[in-house]
């Protein structure tokens, strides 16, 4: 599946790069799958981030994450 999410993503920015929009500050619309290809490239997403540490070192406990990711 994250080969299969790699090659779509390759696809979606060569389109995007082809369509040549560009806003205010010059930057195409490729800049919108920029969380999307880091999430490919480090192979894990957010949500089994989350899961890892549920299971791992916040033992089973929810409470960490409204200070490990509060704003």
């Amino acid at each position: 599946m994250l080969d299969l999410a790699r090659e779509s993503l390759e696809l979606a920015h060569a389109g995007l790069k082809r369509r040549a929009r560009y806003d205010r500050e010059g930057r195409d619309e490729t800049r919108h799958l920029e969380v999307l290809g880091e999430i490919a490239a480090r192979g894990y997403t957010p949500a089994e981030e989350l899961l890892q540490k549920f299971e791992g070192p916040w033992r089973g406990s929810v409470e960490p994450i409204f200070t490990e990711y509060a704003y």
